[in-house]
This record gives C-alpha cells, structure tokens and sequence, in this order.
C-alpha cells in the first residue's frame, strides 16, 4: 500500500528527535552609535542548510544575519550580528526511507521553529554585550497556506 505524502510526514515527525543545537560561527560589530536614542529597523535574514542525513540522524546549519538600521534609513547601519547554529537530530528506529521532500518540508518548517528560542536569545544577550538596549525579537510564525 502506498502512502500519501502526508502520512510520511507524521510518519517523519513522530521519528524525529532535537538532540543537541551548538553555535558554531559569531560574528558582530557594532558601527559608530554613540547614544541610542532613536527607532530601529531590524532585518533578519536566514539560511537553512542540510549538512547530512542518514537513516539514524539529521544535521542541519541554520545561519542568521542581523542588521539593525536607523529606521527609514537602510544606508545607517548601526550592527551586526552574523552567526550559525547546528542542529543534531536523531531518528528513533523505523522502518520507513524518508524522501527528499519530507526532509525538504521538515527543513522549512519544523527547524526555523526548533532553532528561533536559541536565536532570540542570543540576539538580546549579543546586543546588551555591544552597549546597545536589549533587543527583543518576536516569535516565529508559520502561516497556514
């Protein structure tokens, strides 16, 4: 019998298990702020990227880059802060063969929700380090399509 995409994914999901979740890369600078008195704009960017996978675990890097603008100016850096995450994950004992798609689904949608607790919180602890306020990023968020 053949089973729907679907029925691998929860098949996937319940086999699957956060191990461990090591920063490997940490970058940051901060530009010429003297005094912090004014609004900023943060863009986030993000980059998934499966390093292995076999049928016991799962090893994805997850890299950030954080740049804080004076809001309504893109050209004012203010910082930066560049760093990597990798996720280990372990797969209990199945007899399934998983795809590249439900890895590809499992990549985009499970580990952004995995690794964001970790990112948030080094992003505040990161830029109370560089002098600046705390910065407090929100939740992530997967809307359904």
């Amino acid at each position: 019998m053949t089973r729907s995409f679907e029925e691998l994914y929860s098949e996937f999901i319940k086999h699957v298990e956060l191990e461990d979740i090591q920063l490997i890369n940490l970058n940051c600078r901060k530009y010429n702020v003297e005094e912090l008195k004014r609004s900023i704009t943060i863009e986030i960017r993000t980059k998934n990227e499966v390093e292995s996978f076999t049928e016991q675990q799962l090893l994805i890097n997850v890299s950030f880059k954080v740049i804080g603008h004076e809001a309504d100016k893109d050209e004012n850096r203010l910082f930066e802060i560049d760093f990597t995450f990798t996720l280990k994950y372990s797969l209990l004992e199945n007899n399934e063969k998983f795809n590249e798609e439900v890895i590809d689904l499992f990549v985009k949608n499970n580990v952004p929700l995995n690794v964001w607790p970790y990112a948030r919180e080094l992003i505040s602890s990161i830029t109370v380090r560089m002098g600046l306020p705390a910065l407090v990023i929100g939740t992530y968020k997967i809307l359904p399509q």
